[in-house]
């Protein structure tokens, strides 16, 4: 059934896996149903729940990121969500009948679970189990929410030094994909190249190399940001 997208497997309970498994909130509603605890293992880049595929809409994410993305039918793409982990991913707008016609697809090594259907509509039956599922969701829709707010509020230059501070570890952001990021502030590629350029020229950064860029001057880019930190933080 997986087959092309990774390889799957039953945990044994033993090891990290096993235990990173535990630890998510799904966990004591699954772990009674061996297809539920199937844990599948994803490279990087891997469209695995694409637009028009019903055959698994309920996805759980254990480890890694996902990037969750519409295309139109002139192949423009709009970032729709960024799942983290410990959270359902997958075409979850269905069960709102909405759907968002949506790609899936890992942003860095993942590791997910995937709920067969009727697995799924049994476990809504149950009280608690909804009550996860509505709460986790309603959670990530406002966050999709407020993102929405945050790119059309402030300017191109408050979002793009926002990124960068959010991001950076250690002084370094590094950029796995130029296209994503573009995506998630809602920036075109020449819009960000541009703003690229422009801080380096003011001296707030510096970009070694194509998937590098050094944050130079901190307290420059913290003021820049501040705005759209202090927004996202609930600080204003």
């Amino acid at each position: 059934m997986f087959q092309g997208i990774g390889q799957s497997l039953f945990l044994e309970r033993v090891g990290d896996k096993y235990m990173e498994l535990v630890k998510t909130g799904i966990y004591p509603f699954i772990k009674d149903y061996p297809e539920a605890c199937k844990l599948i293992r994803l490279d990087n880049d891997v469209n695995f729940c694409p637009a028009y595929d019903e055959s698994r809409l309920v996805w759980y994410l254990v480890s890694g990121s996902v990037n969750v993305c519409a295309t139109s039918y002139t192949g423009r793409t709009v970032a729709v969500d960024n799942n983290v982990p410990d959270e359902f991913t997958g075409h979850l707008s269905n069960y709102w009948g909405q759907n968002f016609y949506a790609n899936c697809i890992t942003s860095s090594p993942s590791e997910l679970l995937s709920i067969p259907n009727q697995l799924f509509d049994d476990l809504m039956r149950k009280p608690e189990f909804a009550a996860f599922f509505y709460f986790k969701v309603s959670v990530r829709l406002y966050d999709m929410f407020k993102h929405e707010l945050m790119v059309n509020l402030f300017s191109g230059s408050q979002i793009f030094a926002q990124y960068l501070i959010t991001n950076a570890h250690d002084g370094i952001c590094h950029l796995d994909n130029a296209g994503d990021v573009c995506g998630s502030m809602r920036m075109s590629r020449r819009n960000f190249y541009n703003k690229l350029s422009q801080f380096e020229e003011q001296g707030l950064i510096s970009h070694p190399s194509a998937d590098t860029i050094r944050l130079i001057d901190e307290k420059g880019l913290n003021k820049i940001a501040s705005p759209v930190i202090k927004y996202m933080n609930n600080e204003l």
